[in-house]
């Protein structure tokens, strides 16, 4: 495998140890501190393994159908704090999510890394609404995404705990 591409799935495995750097020593409780107008640190975690789940599924189906349209016409139906709201972020379990987020990234890199290097280079479409122009995600492009998905929350994570002394 290309050089460039196993730093990228070491750095991709790397995530949900990172997540859990951000909140080592939390109390249950602290993960509902959030500032105000914003998140919680719970609902941030929701955000993140919620959303590295549904683009994982985009990834498989690029790995099957380069080229393909992503089935993502649906999500902007609602803004993401409303889907914030009706996937219960405020309320589900840190534990349960941290265990599928470790299992669904070994998963993604379990696979990438027994694949030929020119998958990184398959790409999916969709076309955002109100935008005139398609949007294409290769698998690279997906892969870096969650990296700084991920590197903005943990510091918006870092900030509430900075701002409530945790």
């Amino acid at each position: 495998m290309n050089q460039e591409y196993e730093e990228l799935l070491d750095q991709y495995l790397e995530l949900p140890a990172r997540l859990d750097e951000a909140t080592n020593g939390l109390a249950k409780e602290d993960f509902d501190l959030r500032l105000e107008g914003e998140w919680s640190i719970r609902e941030y975690i929701c955000h993140l393994i919620d959303g590295e789940q549904l683009w994982q599924i985009n990834l498989r189906v690029i790995l099957g159908l380069n080229g393909a349209a992503f089935p993502m016409t649906w999500y902007p139906q609602h803004s993401q704090m409303e889907w914030s709201a009706l996937w219960a972020y405020s309320k589900r379990s840190i534990e349960a999510l941290l265990d599928q987020y470790r299992a669904n990234t070994q998963s993604l890199v379990d696979i990438l890394e027994n694949l030929p290097d020119e998958v990184w280079e398959y790409f999916g479409r969709i076309t955002w609404p109100g935008a005139e122009k398609e949007s294409r995600y290769s698998v690279r492009d997906i892969v870096e995404m969650h990296i700084s998905h991920l590197d903005g929350h943990a510091q918006d994570i870092r900030a509430i705990r900075a701002k409530h002394g945790r």
